[in-house]
């Protein structure tokens, strides 16, 4: 009832404008507003009543209910029951029946096998549940803030609930977050202020105190437009995900990480609402020209060294692209062992920023933390060429943010121990021997002039892998003419290709050379993230590598594609490398033959045992500023910049760079400005420090995305240009 108290005898219109309850609702329903509707415009489950006018409802059942001066079991127990019977109808409208009846049946039934999902792994769509809390959460949400606004003068809650809500909506919701953000902040700060006025007004006439009313509400106004412009300034940052606070977030991950992954499980027919990428392999793949592969992240995968995501291989060469044979489905459980000698087991755990029903390992897949199913080698079992999710398989285009564990073979063979393996090839080995008829005889009679001084399959595979990998990379390639035979176009025409190319290359004249070899399709390892000690694979990370069969040990990868392909994330440095230049991968993931004898350091600390406390405890401290500060500076003026758009990254860190060398990028300055500056005080970058500002200014302005060869020149240009620029901060200058 405070608010009514301005609207005694000698109140002015000023008091009354206030202090009164109009004004209060009004705000109120504002608030209520920016919260429902991000929720609203999610359309998260289809038949759902519009959430604004559920919120709506709420907070006019309230209004009512103080108006009338209800008690408050009557009160409860009428918006407990309107609640309920929202709820209700709106699980009703989701769920399926013919008639009022069979829904409501259908309803409970649904709601029972949910809730008996919870304690268990068992995926559930949630389609109705989650209806049903996103309207008693609007109705709640209504109703609560205009009854704490009008009887205790609150508006705390009410923002701080809302802000949580209006969080999850800006975070599944695509583009335009500053504007809602922005209305919620703008409504919220007004609610707060207008309500601590009417506090202090509805005090000092309890007190008998005078007071200027024109004078509290030019305060008040003061503290808003104040207000305003902090919530324009939070509203305006372009990468909230640098925020102070991040480093207390990474420390709640794995919390974080397990209520989402509930939630992924029994949400799990919930629609996606932003832009993602589908990652699906069918039976079939063909030959292409440019891919027109993008930045945008994929996956993320933490754990062992770097290796290569295998997704799924094809047995068969079809001129056109490639297919897969005869296929069988298992669970992964029921798969035999592999019998192949010197393999290591390697675990991965897998976090999705992409929709897929496909389980990525590293290595030969053996065993997943999610229910998996096999596709075999319809002749050999223990054959595995894909895997994908064994249940809960219709929901996969909805769930972006599956994590998984999974386990994969990698092989420790040596050069020698494969020279000596032999030809003594099981007999379901020969299929990786198949070729089409119509190859041409030319791609066979150059199979065999690659291999005509080679002892042994081992030699083979290296020098046809040499002569492949010697081709140029491009991308802006062309597909091959219609009828055409795709290695050959592009072994004797093209002459330039991408992954794609040179593996179905290598595949093809290893088995016209009589060596059993298959096409296998994934992912590169990544850009590795050190802050998070994790590799963030972008879809541009895209690749395609062999496999090549030795008896005994097992299908061996080997890397055709030369090292200056952009999926290897352009690790050279300096201008982009010349074929003769190009590093040599005989074998992918091949392992030191003089192994290290590993050291351990002890530290002997008995003699510390009678040292006082308080010099334990200044020790401590010490080592923690010595170690923590540094770190939390570096953190927060370097390590985060890595969560920006690989370009913004790039062209951050060169600004900060050159600031140290007392040239700071100025607020008046455009980037080809402040890029032609840094060139006239290191006139040996200019290519270097070109490239970075052209990748720079082409994600900023240009339509689309940045083109992948200007993705490439900012990588390489970055290698050398960084320790250019430290060089130079600790070069010694003259007196």
């Amino acid at each position: 009832m405070t608010t009514l108290a301005a609207r005694g005898r000698g109140a002015s219109v000023w008091e009354q404008f206030i202090g009164g309850k109009g004004l209060t609702v009004a705000l109120t329903g504002l608030v209520v507003l920016s919260v429902a509707l991000p929720l609203q415009q999610g359309n998260w489950v289809e038949g759902m009543p519009p959430l604004v006018i559920v919120a709506f409802m709420g907070g006019g059942l309230a209004f009512v209910r103080h108006q009338m001066g209800m008690g408050a079991l009557p009160g409860s127990v009428i918006w407990v029951a309107a609640g309920a019977v929202l709820a209700i109808g709106t699980g009703m409208a989701v769920v399926t029946g013919d008639t009022v009846t069979d829904r409501l049946i259908n309803l409970f039934r649904d709601i029972g096998n949910w809730v008996a999902a919870v304690p268990t792994d068992e995926l559930r769509g949630g389609l109705a549940e989650f209806a049903m809390f996103l309207t008693v959460t609007a109705w709640l949400l209504g109703y609560f803030a205009v009854w704490l606004a009008l009887n205790r003068t609150h508006g705390w809650i009410t923002v701080l609930i809302g802000g949580v809500v209006v969080a999850f909506a800006l975070i599944n919701l695509p583009g335009g977050a500053g504007w809602r953000l922005g209305l919620f902040m703008a409504t919220g700060v007004m609610l707060i202020i207008h309500l601590g006025a009417v506090r202090r007004m509805t005090e000092w006439r309890l007190r008998g105190t005078a007071f200027d009313s024109q004078t509290v509400l030019a305060q008040s106004g003061i503290v808003l437009a104040f207000g305003l412009v902090v919530t324009a300034f939070v509203a305006s940052l372009p990468t909230p995900g640098v925020a102070p606070l991040g480093s207390v977030a990474r420390a709640f991950d794995d919390v974080a990480t397990g209520i989402e992954r509930q939630f992924g499980r029994l949400f799990s027919g919930l629609p996606s609402r932003r832009e993602y990428t589908t990652i699906t392999y069918d039976d079939t793949t063909y030959f292409r020209g440019n891919p027109n592969l993008t930045d945008r992240l994929l996956l993320t995968v933490t754990g062992g060294p770097p290796t290569y995501w295998r997704a799924r291989t094809y047995t068969t060469y079809a001129g056109s692209g490639w297919e897969t044979g005869e296929l069988e489905t298992a669970p992964v459980e029921n798969v035999p062992s592999s019998t192949d000698l010197l393999r290591v087991a390697q675990t991965y755990s897998f976090r999705m920023s992409a929709a897929t029903d496909t389980l990525f390992t590293g290595g030969l897949p053996v065993a997943f933390g999610e229910p998996a199913e096999a596709t075999v080698n319809a002749e050999e079992a223990s054959d595995v060429l894909q895997v994908r999710f064994l249940e809960g398989r219709e929901y996969f285009p909805t769930r972006l943010n599956l994590d998984y564990v999974s386990t994969g073979l990698e092989s420790v063979a040596q050069p020698r121990q494969l020279r000596s393996a032999g030809d003594d090839y099981p007999d379901w080995v020969q299929t990786y021997l198949q070729l089409p008829e119509s190859l041409p005889e030319r791609v066979r009679q150059l199979a065999d002039s690659l291999v005509i001084d080679a002892e042994n399959d081992y030699d083979r595979t290296v020098a046809i892998h040499r002569f492949v990998s010697s081709y140029p990379y491009n991308l802006d390639i062309d597909a091959p003419p219609e009828g055409a035979d795709g290695v050959d176009h592009f072994l004797f025409e093209s002459r330039e290709g991408y992954c794609d190319y040179y593996a179905s290359a290598a595949v093809v004249l290893l088995r016209a050379a009589g060596v059993p070899a298959r096409y296998v399709v994934g992912y590169a390892s990544g850009h590795y993230d050190p802050s998070h000690g994790a590799y963030r694979v972008l879809e541009l990370n895209y690749h395609s590598w062999i496999e090549v069969y030795f008896p005994g040990y097992g299908w061996i990868p080997f890397e055709p594609t030369p090292a200056n392909a952009i999926e290897f994330g352009g690790t050279s440095l300096g201008p982009p490398p010349s074929v003769e230049d190009i590093l040599e991968i005989d074998e992918f993931g091949e392992i030191l033959e003089d192994e290290e004898d590993e050291v351990f350091f002890e530290v002997d600390a008995s003699g510390s045992s009678g040292a006082a406390t308080w010099l334990k405890i200044l020790a401590s401290l010490g080592a923690l500023l010595l170690v923590g500060l540094p770190s939390v500076i570096w953190y927060r003026w370097w390590w985060r910049l890595g969560r920006l758009p690989r370009p913004d990254e790039l062209f951050a860190k060169m600004s900060r760079l050159g600031a140290l060398l007392g040239i700071p990028l100025r607020p008046e300055q455009t980037p080809l400005e402040y890029a032609a500056e840094l060139v006239r005080e290191m006139p040996a970058q200019s290519w270097a420090i070109g490239a970075i500002a052209r990748a720079y200014v082409l994600r900023c302005y240009a339509p689309g995305n940045v083109p992948l060869s200007n993705l490439r020149d900012a990588e390489w240009a970055w290698g050398g240009v960084r320790w250019a620029f430290i060089k130079r901060f600790f070069r010694v200058r003259p007196a």
